[in-house]
């Protein structure tokens, strides 16, 4: 899981965290975002992310996967 958040920008980070009503991560560098993303509780909200060839987030931050 690691690795595949590793290939998403920041932004696109950022996007999905606040679509899951996580709250305290704007001033997060890239690493520690992910580690956020990978904590305990949080992990089972991004366990649907897939590689980022494999999806699309649209401007409002909808993810969706092709």
């Amino acid at each position: 899981m690691d690795s595949i958040l590793g290939n998403y920008s920041v932004k696109e980070l950022r996007q999905m965290i606040y679509a899951t009503n996580i709250r305290q991560y704007s001033e997060l560098k890239k690493a520690d975002l992910v580690k956020l993303m990978l904590r305990p509780g949080n992990s089972n909200r991004f366990r649907g992310i897939a590689l980022k060839s494999q999806c699309v987030i649209d401007s409002t931050g909808v993810v969706t996967f092709d």
